[in-house]
């Protein structure tokens, strides 16, 4: 009982590190009119760094996984690259999760899995570590009234980090940290095009500056 209970208070503390990361990104684009927020190198560092808090946290308490199971193939032990793969998991579902704030995309996502995380610690009589998810599966149920097209409210950077971070804290913490890649396969998915979206803008706004530029600030590679 009180190790299912320490694993649900990492699970939230995880959640909530991740939230804090989303909290300055907000705002530094309300304060500071940054559109774009944090830089990324600065946001990367604080989303490892959150990550590895959760990881150490696991780890101190004996609770942190060493491998995954895979469809077809079974239990793969990672040993000693195992945190690194969880960490890498972590930070790119927290990126991807930031941008694919779309109408009703990150909250109905992560409803879906967390009313799925549920259900299954509800089954296998895991109730101390159902509390987080069907929590969280209640709040986003009324959110979600208010989010979807046209969404009247969005969650921004704090609530999509949030729930990016409970996505993957809360698997990894229940030792099914494969559970993860499958239940945010819709922010691998938007997340990842919008990257290529923004990134193409980048591409076309260097060289629009690059046309516009006097010959011999061209010449110089200003």
């Amino acid at each position: 009982e009180s190790l299912l209970t320490t694993r649900l208070l990492i699970a939230l503390f995880g959640a909530l590190c991740f939230g804090a990361v989303g909290l300055a990104d907000d705002v530094v684009r309300l304060r500071h009119r940054s559109p774009l927020g944090l830089r990324r190198p600065v946001r990367l560092a604080l989303e490892a760094a959150s990550g590895t808090l959760v990881l150490a946290l696991l780890g101190l308490n004996h609770c942190l996984p060493d491998g995954l199971a895979l469809p077809g193939v079974g239990y793969c032990t990672l040993g000693p690259l195992a945190p690194v793969v969880w960490l890498a998991i972590l930070v790119a579902l927290a990126e991807s999760a930031r941008t694919a704030d779309m109408d009703g995309t990150v909250c109905g996502c992560a409803f879906i899995a967390m009313l799925g995380l549920m259900t299954a610690m509800t089954l296998l009589g895991w109730f101390p570590l159902g509390v987080l998810p069907a929590a969280l599966a209640g709040a986003l149920m009324a959110f979600l009234l208010w989010n979807f097209y046209p969404a009247k409210l969005r969650p921004g950077a704090v609530g999509c980090q949030f729930l990016a971070g409970a996505l993957g804290c809360v698997p990894l913490s229940v030792g099914w940290p494969g559970l993860t890649l499958p239940l945010a396969l819709p922010y691998w998915r938007h997340g990842g095009s919008a990257d290529r979206r923004l990134e193409s803008l980048r591409r076309a706004a260097a060289a629009v500056r690059h046309r516009a530029a006097p010959p011999l600030a061209r010449k110089a590679g200003l």
